[in-house]
């Protein structure tokens, strides 16, 4: 039987076509939880959380098997399918500290999605997928809005299960902060649609192709 070296128990390939990623622990780390962990987080750097998720469909971990929705426990992950954004526009975050009335609706499930995971200092690592299209990046939802004072050292991050329509649906509570001395400093995490960035072309514009 062929080991692979014991300072390196994942072995990690990706799909020429789909660009999927499968992991798996060499032999004798198979029935290793904190190898099964890595080969997640592994995963997670090299293709999306959103579709690292979808590519595990199962994972063993100590003689039993993780479905995707205890690996998105396993790593913190908060997740909603939400609408494509109306024509002209895309889905955004903001941070505001004044809340208008709810419509009391939900936002309804659709093909776009967003998801949420924290990395550590406060800070959570996002993905908006929309428009056949995909955005990462990072923020802290606690020191924001900017100007604002950070709430950082001790509040409470309440995650809605659906996002909370404000208005018409353009924008939706995704989560609710709240500082544990006090309540005046009270934040609102949202999901925005905002106009489309669009960059005029005339003929001074040069076009690059992408390599």
């Amino acid at each position: 039987m062929s080991r692979w070296p014991s300072n390196n128990p994942i072995k990690l390939t990706v799909h020429p076509v789909t660009h999927l990623a499968c992991a798996r622990c060499a032999p004798v780390w198979a029935r290793s939880l904190s190898c099964a962990l890595d080969v997640m987080k592994h995963a997670l750097g090299v293709i999306t959380l959103a579709a690292a998720v979808t590519a595990f469909g199962s994972v063993s971990a100590g003689g039993a098997e993780l479905s995707p929705s205890e690996i998105a426990e396993i790593l913190q992950i908060k997740a909603w399918r939400i609408p494509e954004p109306a024509k002209g526009r895309e889905w955004s975050l903001e941070v505001v500290t004044e809340l208008p009335t709810t419509s009391g609706r939900q936002l309804e499930r659709g093909g776009a999605l967003v998801s949420l995971r924290p990395t550590g200092d406060d800070r959570y690592e996002f993905v908006l997928k929309q428009l056949r299209a995909q955005s990462t990046g990072t923020m802290s939802p606690c020191r924001e809005p900017e100007g604002s004072s950070p709430i950082c050292e001790a509040y409470s991050l309440e995650f809605e299960s659906r996002p909370r329509c404000l208005d018409d649906c353009s924008r939706a509570v995704l989560a609710h902060m709240v500082p544990m001395l006090g309540t005046e400093s009270q934040r609102w995490l949202l999901l925005v649609a905002v106009p489309t960035l669009t960059i005029p072309v005339d003929d001074k514009t040069a076009v690059t192709p992408l390599p």
